[in-house]
């Protein structure tokens, strides 16, 4: 990821850098879901525009969120937020994940402190941070 593109993905999230942390990620996380949809119809806007079919390019999926509002399925939101986390620092991994069949989905693994956390932007999902003590998940903005 460039500078730019960096610096353009943060700015359509409202965001500023930050160094890795959970309350950061917590705020990538939770901005993403609010500015990116889950949609698939960005799919045939591409093939009306005659854009080959397949994954947009970052600065695609950057552009069409700005021009159309688009957000875009699990590959594509995942791997483009993997790209901003790496840029960003994180230590993120892509892993395919089981809903029905074994890697049908694209989700990411963020390590921070010696702890794994699954990213699941491309289901539309809030994040959840398990605390340390007891085992209720809880929405780390409803705090």
């Amino acid at each position: 990821m460039t500078t730019t593109q960096r610096t353009r993905y943060l700015a359509l999230l409202g965001l500023d850098p930050e160094p890795p942390s959970l309350p950061a990620l917590t705020q990538l996380v939770t901005a993403h879901l609010a500015r990116f949809p889950f949609e698939n119809v960005s799919k045939l806007v591409r093939l009306a525009r005659g854009l080959p079919p397949g994954l947009p390019s970052l600065d695609e999926f950057l552009q069409g969120a700005a021009r159309d509002g688009t957000g875009g399925t699990c590959y594509l939101q995942a791997s483009s937020l993997n790209a901003l986390l790496r840029a960003l620092g994180y230590d993120a991994t892509l892993a395919g994940a089981d809903m029905n069949e074994p890697d049908v989905h694209l989700v990411n693994v963020v390590r921070l402190t010696g702890r794994p956390y699954l990213v699941d932007v491309g289901y539309a999902a809030p994040f959840f941070a398990r605390r340390i003590i007891g085992s209720t998940p809880r929405c780390p903005a409803s705090r």
